[in-house]
């Protein structure tokens, strides 16, 4: 059986929208974890920030 062009052309389409989709739902996941991680972050930073404060008196932003 002979591929033609556009058997090809086809099948990489497939398996190129099978890499993005792919791809996609890693890197939501990714995503999803360093936002937890910023967030984790924000909380930690938000603390000294506030420790900080009430030690000096001033705000260091």
């Amino acid at each position: 059986m002979r591929m033609t062009r556009d058997d090809k052309l086809a099948r990489k389409g497939m398996r190129m929208w099978r890499l993005k989709a792919g791809l996609q739902e890693r890197s939501s996941e990714i995503f999803e974890s360093t936002r937890q991680l910023y967030k984790k972050g924000g909380e930690a930073k938000s603390l000294t920030t506030q420790l900080i404060y009430r030690k000096t008196g001033s705000s260091l932003g």
